[in-house]
């Protein structure tokens, strides 16, 4: 038994001698490592480094070679553990060269060739006519990716679709038995032409009935079997032809090994241009699909999810609340189901839909929950906004049985319905709706909003019960939680109210917890374990100093003096009050010097948590900015044969004195024995877990946005995460206060809700008309210069403020900014708008229908009211601050706007 593996090993690097090139080209090789825990790590370092440098097939030939000059060759269990990372990665295809038992037959890998072959020859067609990322997610869908196949063509989609469609075709015949299930996705996702290219259809005749073509004929357009057999041919008269040097397997590589039935599928396409392949979905299809699709699992409940389910079993509205891992959409699918059935029983129409309040939740409850046990007893389909096939939505309600979408797209159904029956749908249409994360019922959230309409139609249904008339129907609603909170609540009585107030948006009868079958809740989900290390401080930091005196001099020179701790939230707060008091009352050098203090002060927090050189990156790319605005002005003036303005002297004593300290601060960031002490024991945390765990997951919170990304960037460039398969993503957003005013009975807050929206609707009406345009005016930020009135602006698609006044034209300079390079819409974005005198950012250059467009920011100009008696000047974060109407923007009237720039 001792010397059987290493002949295994032997075994497969004879084998891998053999088949080199078809192995090599059918793995992607960076997923193959992550199950190579054995290879050394200067190993993986070269493949990896490899990879960067030439591409995927030389780093799998590189790791090839790696497997064949290891030492003692053969190396115990290194080839065996090659094999299983490629069994392990779902790279069958090429595994199946390491097995003998497994070994593909001429026919089935001739077969994958031609397949391959078809693939390379309409290259051209797929790349111009696939949703690269549409036709992934299917693929996932159908089993032949995995996530990180989906994740690459997604990074690839950020560049365009295009790479990302040859990313795509380069991964998928990599795959096992992938030519019919690949040509089924392209006609499910709307692709019909690209598969009928594939299936040889392009002559424009389908199972014998002639279809229109164009000027090109039949006879001049080949059809795909005639091009294969031709290289056939050629490659019979030319061995050449055939070998690695060929243009199409050097694009694609070469097919995977298929099942004997797709191969003498194929066959009789290439070979025959065989009638019952082209009609691919007729029933055979059909057949062939039940028999490829896994089989539903069996959906079963745990003691504790059917006790908490049984309430909404019984046909109630109810609150579902459990923990986080036990089990909440699984009990939530079983309900669904359950209803489904009842209804298809009594001989009615059961319509379910679950609605969520994030993306990526339709995919992932599709794909792990309501799908798999669903499928083959009723249509489940998921939407979002993601979803780039463009279906009408009253007919996805109308051909499925569950719906899984965001929250936002029923509410546009449910608008589009008061105006057109038909391009909308009514809640009535659905007999149960599942509100996932339903804590989230409140104020103007969307949840709240196809509540209303639910309680107005129960309210009118009471109506027609006491008239005798018909009765609307309305759906059950089920909603999930794993906790409603208790909205900022300081007491036990304002608590009680808090969740009242959500059974009562949810028409709830009560909440649903577990109760009697609590220690299996308590089985399944493990109580966290917390753990507390205390980092010690910094026993000199000299960069902190350095900082500090900076900023103490900043504050000499404007004589400021805050209560507050350098390097502090309070700080902070105080900066940004003084900022705005100085823009108000025009005080320009209190102003700059308030900015400046802000971004010390920033960098103070970066390097308290992160890493010095984070700190000093942040001040550099502030001051590199600055410089840059100012230029881009005196280039402006050049241009004009103007005479520059001179320098103000609080941004010349400013940036000196960054500039004087700059070759210090750098020098200091990059000592190594003061590094922050609190990375080093987060470093010493990351790889103790990742080790120990290969499958370990983890979130670390930080409390800045820029601290965010600099731990990013700090987990990113270390090498020592890399090798331990630590991979990085920062997420930042924006908070969210939940205050409630408080409301004891149901049915009382029930109508209160409804007139709530009804009062608020018309205090937004007459606010937007309270004041005329011409009251008030806009003040540059930083140097106060009066820029433009009210009357100036128009506004575009009712958010886009623009200002199109010839005299405006002559206040400002465009400064290039790739970082506004971004498309939407009917319009882009394109360089940034500055004051032409001190640089200060106004907005945006947009171009909206050919029209070069300046688009302004609030926050960068003082608001001046000029009322009766007085003049008041404000800050505003939004335009929908101002208690103004402004006129929309006119195309017809400014159309020659952007000749007149030019």
């Amino acid at each position: 038994m001792a010397e059987e593996s290493p002949s295994r090993d032997a075994s497969i690097l004879a084998l891998i001698s053999v088949f080199r090139h078809r192995i090599k080209r059918n793995m992607q090789v960076m997923r193959v490592l992550d199950w190579m825990p054995s290879l050394s790590p200067e190993d993986k370092d070269r493949i990896r480094a490899e990879e960067r440098a030439a591409g995927n097939v030389a780093a799998a030939g590189l790791l090839l070679q790696v497997l064949e000059r290891a030492e003692p060759r053969p190396a115990p269990g290194l080839c065996q553990e090659f094999y299983q990372a490629l069994v392990e990665g779902g790279y069958t295809a090429a595994a199946a060269y390491l097995d003998p038992s497994l070994m593909p037959s001429p026919s089935l890998e001739a077969a994958g060739d031609e397949g391959a072959f078809l693939l390379g020859l309409f290259e051209f067609v797929l790349v111009e006519q696939l949703r690269a990322t549409q036709v992934a997610m299917a693929c996932l869908e159908e089993g032949l990716f995995h996530d990180e196949d989906l994740e690459r063509v997604k990074a690839e989609d950020a560049r365009g679709n295009c790479p990302a469609v040859r990313e795509l075709l380069c991964r998928i015949v990599q795959k096992k038995d992938w030519f019919s299930p690949f040509v089924k996705v392209l006609r499910k996702t709307g692709h019909e032409k690209a598969a009928d290219a594939l299936c040889g259809q392009e002559n424009g005749s389908v199972n014998g009935v002639s279809a229109p073509v164009d000027e090109m004929t039949a006879a001049d357009r080949p059809l795909a079997p005639d091009v294969v057999r031709d290289l056939n041919q050629s490659a019979e008269l030319d061995p050449r032809a055939a070998g690695e040097d060929n243009a199409i397997e050097d694009s694609f590589g070469a097919a995977s090994a298929m099942s004997e039935s797709e191969a003498s599928l194929l066959d009789e396409n290439v070979n025959d241009t065989n009638e019952s392949f082209m009609a691919s979905d007729d029933s055979d299809d059909v057949v062939d699909r039940k028999q490829r699709d896994s089989p539903e699992p069996e959906l079963c409940l745990r003691d504790y999810q059917m006790e908490v389910a049984q309430p909404a079993l019984e046909g109630k509205n109810i609150l579902l609340c459990l923990p986080t891992g036990s089990g909440k959409t699984r009990v939530a699918v079983y309900i669904a189901k359950d209803h489904l059935d009842k209804k298809k029983d009594a001989g009615e129409e059961g319509k379910v839909i679950v609605l969520v309040n994030k993306v990526p939740l339709v995919e992932q409850h599709f794909r792990k929950e309501f799908h798999p046990y669903l499928k083959h007893s009723y249509k489940v389909i998921g939407l979002s906004g993601m979803t780039q096939l463009k279906i009408s939505f009253p007919k996805v309600v109308k051909d499925n049985h569950v719906i899984i979408c965001t929250a936002q797209i029923l509410e546009n159904a449910l608008q589009n319905a008061e105006q057109d029956e038909e391009e909308g749908v009514q809640l009535s249409v659905f007999s149960l709706i599942i509100i996932d994360e339903c804590h989230h019922t409140q104020k103007e959230a969307v949840y709240n909003n196809i509540m209303r309409r639910y309680l107005k139609q129960k309210m009118q249904n009471e109506k027609r019960r006491k008239m005798g008339k018909p009765l609307v129907p309305q759906p059950q609603i089920l909603g999930l939680t794993a906790s409603p909170g208790v909205g900022g609540a300081k007491n036990h009585s304002k608590a009680e109210e808090h969740i009242l107030k959500i059974c009562a948006n949810l028409d709830a009868y009560g909440i649903t917890t577990v109760r009697t079958n609590d220690l299996g809740l308590n089985s399944q989900v493990k109580e966290p374990r917390k753990k507390i290390d205390i980092a010690d401080d910094k026993t000199k930091d000299p960069f902190r100093e350095e900082l500090v005196n900076i900023m103490m001099k900043i504050q000499g020179y404007c004589q400021f003096n805050p209560n507050a701790e350098f390097g502090s939230q309070t700080y902070e707060q105080w900066v940004v009050q003084e900022e705005k008091k100085a823009a108000k009352e025009e005080n320009r050098k209190h102003h700059i010097c308030a900015e400046h203090l802000k971004k010390y002060n920033d960098a103070l927090l970066i390097n308290d948590t992160i890493r010095m050189i984070d700190a000093y990156n942040h001040l550099k790319n502030f001051y590199k900015e600055e410089k840059s605005k100012k230029m881009a002005v005196n280039e402006e003036e050049d241009e004009e044969e103007a005479v520059a303005s001179k320098p103000d002297e609080t941004d010349i004593f400013l940036m000196d004195l960054f500039y004087g300290k700059k070759d210090m601060l750098q020098k200091l960031a990059t000592v190594a024995k003061y590094e922050n002490e609190k990375l080093k024991l987060l470093r010493e945390t990351l790889m103790t877990e990742f080790t120990k765990k290969p499958e370990a997951r983890g979130i670390i919170f930080t409390k800045t946005r820029q601290s965010a990304f600099a731990l990013y960037e700090w987990i990113k460039e270390n090498p020592k995460f890399e090798e331990a398969g630590v991979k990085a993503h920062y997420l930042i957003g924006a908070g969210h206060n939940s205050e409630f005013k408080p409301m004891t009975q149901i049915r009382g807050f029930q109508l209160q809700s409804i007139m709530e929206v009804k009062m608020k609707a018309k205090k937004e009406q007459s606010k937007a008309y309270k004041k005329d345009p011409s009251l008030i005016k806009f003040l540059c930020k930083n140097c106060t210069k009066l820029i433009c009135s009210g009357e100036d602006i128009e506004v575009i698609e009712n958010m886009h403020h623009v200002n199109v006044k010839k005299e405006f034209k002559g206040l400002y300079v465009v400064r290039e900014n790739k970082t506004l390079q971004a498309k939407a819409a009917d319009y882009q974005t394109n360089g940034e708008v500055i004051c032409k005198d001190c640089g200060q950012v106004w907005g945006s250059m947009m171009v909206h229908r050919g029209l070069d467009l300046p688009c302004l920011k609030i926050k960068n100009f003082v608001v001046v009211f000029n009322e009766k008696k007085t003049t008041r000047k404000d800050m505003c974060k939004k335009w929908a601050e101002l208690p103004i109407r402004f006129p929309e923007f006119s195309y017809a009237n400014n159309y020659d706007f952007s000749d007149e720039e030019d």
